[in-house]
């Protein structure tokens, strides 16, 4: 009995701060991961619930400093699209088919963000390779294939 008195309390508060604070959640929650085993610095992230054309799609962000004169090499184990999410300066974008992309910065950046987007429906593109200023960053990748 005391456990539904107390769980009732905490409904109704939460409830009660809720109408206050005019508070609700603005999208669903985020699922993120770390795709490369080893580093905190490159993290994933996806929304569920999705349309299932967006459930090959995914965010990726990479927290660093970039020297000026830095690059990066992108390397995945599927086709894929990418969308940059930073108002950065690049010197130059390379890409192999699909499955590499390279960025050159000019000057010093303060973080990498993008979208990987699947260039085939069904297939997630997972990150293989994450090279920035010729040193590896995801020696171990999470790369998680349906059998």
């Amino acid at each position: 009995m005391a456990k539904i008195v107390v769980i009732t309390f905490l409904i109704v508060l939460c409830l009660l701060l809720e109408v206050q604070c005019d508070w609700s959640p603005l999208s669903s929650p985020y699922v993120s991961d770390y795709p490369c085993t080893g580093t905190n610095s490159i993290f994933s992230f996806f929304e569920p619930g999705v349309s299932s054309k967006a459930k090959t799609r995914y965010s990726v962000s990479i927290n660093l400093i970039f020297p000026a004169n830095s690059s990066i090499q992108i390397s995945f184990d599927s086709e894929a699209y990418i969308t940059l999410l930073d108002d950065k300066r690049y010197s130059r974008v390379t890409m192999e088919p699909g499955v590499v992309f390279g960025f050159y910065y000019f000057a010093q950046e303060t973080g990498f963000n993008f979208v990987v987007t699947s260039f085939v429906p069904g297939i997630v593109p997972y990150i293989t390779s994450v090279i920035i200023n010729n040193e590896e960053y995801c020696q171990y990748p999470n790369v998680v294939r349906a059998i």
